[in-house]
């Protein structure tokens, strides 16, 4: 297996991480991140995109700086790949409704959104809690949820 390149051609290890930026919002569960089959992206990678506003942490009984960790808005897969892009989309999804046997035909299941408020589909930017250039990563596999991606829309 070759090793993946970063976007200015240097080869990377195997085991770094494709970093990126998103860099546009499409709709609730879909955005496209700046980074495509030639920085090693390719569909079913998962990735966090990350809150950039981090805050150091003190320890309280020291005053030591113990640094600071990435908080993650959000988790999507790479849905499709192009050469410098990639349209990635939510897959986490929770279901609600069902309390037992009964309600098995009443619960609905749904999928993690973008969106900061109510509603579904179309989005604008100013509506999503994910921004433009907010940092995005590629998770590690052992610590990708194992869930099935979803179909399209």
């Amino acid at each position: 297996m070759p090793l993946r390149r970063s976007p200015r051609g240097k080869p990377l290890s195997p085991d770094s991480a494709i970093r990126g930026k998103v860099a546009k919002i499409l709709t609730d569960r879909m955005l496209i991140i700046n980074r495509g089959e030639a920085d090693g992206v390719k569909a079913g990678m998962r990735f966090a995109v990350l809150d950039p506003r981090t805050d150091d942490i003190q320890d309280p009984d020291t005053g030591e700086s113990l640094g600071s960790i990435p908080l993650v808005k959000v988790r999507v897969e790479a849905y499709r790949v192009g050469d410098r892009a990639t349209i990635a989309r939510t897959y986490e999804s929770f279901t609600y409704g069902m309390s037992n046997l009964a309600d098995l035909f009443k619960s609905r299941t749904e999928y993690t959104t973008l969106r900061a408020t109510g509603g579904r589909e179309d989005l604008e930017p100013e509506e999503s809690f994910v921004k433009i250039g907010d940092p995005v990563v590629e998770l590690p596999r052992a610590k990708a949820t194992q869930k099935e991606s979803p179909s399209a829309k």
